[in-house]
């Protein structure tokens, strides 16, 4: 992921440095890039994204310490569970989603939505909504 998006490190990628960085962040979660004017991610990034900027640093950096920890634990889920994956995620591959079925069992409902990207419920919203409605309905 760090040599598509021409980063240094995970944390860079998904803690921006700076607005150019942020306009990379959402092109990775829409999969697509942005018609949004640079000069307006240079807002949304002083104004929004980097009020809590160490926050969201700690975040990723405990993720990553702790990934084999996150990774090797067996997570025993009960309940119904709807796996929602775009197709076209740039970030975590859809048979990441499909492992994660199997893994939760006969309480997992997984769907693929063509097209989507790392976050389907913005890039195919209408497709994204049926199916969680129809969930919930269940």
């Amino acid at each position: 992921v760090c040599a598509t998006f021409d980063v240094d490190s995970v944390q860079t990628l998904f803690v921006p440095k700076d607005a150019k960085g942020l306009k990379k962040l959402i092109f990775l979660a829409l999969g697509k890039k942005s018609l949004v004017p640079a000069l307006w991610f240079s807002k949304l990034y002083n104004e929004v994204y980097k009020k809590n900027i160490d926050d969201k640093k700690r975040l990723i950096n405990t993720l990553i310490e702790n990934l084999e920890e996150y990774s090797s634990h067996n997570y025993e889920i009960a309940i119904p569970t709807l796996i929602l994956w775009g197709s076209n995620d740039n970030v975590i591959p859809a048979n990441r989603g499909l492992m994660l079925k199997n893994h939760i069992g006969d309480n997992a409902e997984y769907h693929l939505i063509e097209g989507g990207a790392h976050m389907p419920n913005l890039t195919n919203s209408k497709e994204f909504n049926k199916i969680l409605s129809d969930f919930l309905k269940a």
